[in-house]
């Protein structure tokens, strides 16, 4: 028969990729804060084009001032050339910070085998945790690795949540 497998509840889930974050910040701060900053500029830039377009649209309906218009145009124009060349700089931060994760991984782990007595070394259970540690990293790309992923998918969509309701909530504040 099969053991009967434990499930997790959410806090704990929550808790354990918490712990991980932190493990990965005191080894690799630039690593996270690089993915972080990058999550967080891939969500929101979009609305800064959407928002520029609605003011020249708002132009071209309204006042059709030629000078006004002008400047939108240049300013959108002049924005959309900072946001690509500022995603292509943090993208290249965050892909630099990034490189060699299974070796970072593999050092965090090797941190924690040297950390624990001689005893718990010596334990079966602890040469079961850790091979089950190496096969969830190797062989499905979970582990460590997948939580800073997930971290910055989450944060990812908070952040476009977040930018969608204050770009709806200023479509009710302005005049028609």
């Amino acid at each position: 028969m099969k053991k009967a497998e434990k499930r997790m509840s959410w806090k704990e889930v929550f808790q354990m990729n918490i712990r991980g974050l932190k493990m990965f910040y005191e080894r690799y701060p630039q690593m996270v804060t690089s993915r972080f900053i990058s999550v967080f500029w891939n969500a929101l830039t979009p609305y800064v084009g959407i928002f520029l377009s609605a003011l020249v649209v708002d132009e071209l309906v309204g006042n059709r001032d030629v000078q006004r218009l002008q400047m939108l145009v240049v300013i959108t124009l002049a924005s959309a050339a900072i946001i690509a060349l500022g995603t292509a700089l943090l993208n290249k931060w965050k892909n630099t910070q990034s490189t060699g994760e299974w070796l970072k991984i593999e050092h965090i782990v090797s941190e924690k085998m040297l950390d624990t007595d001689y005893v718990n070394l010596d334990d079966t259970h602890t040469a079961e945790m850790l091979s089950s540690i190496r096969q969830s990293f190797n062989g499905g790309g979970w582990g460590l690795a997948r939580v800073l992923e997930c971290c910055g998918e989450l944060c990812s969509s908070v952040f476009t949540l977040l930018g969608g309701l204050a770009l709806t909530a200023s479509l009710f504040v302005i005049k028609v």
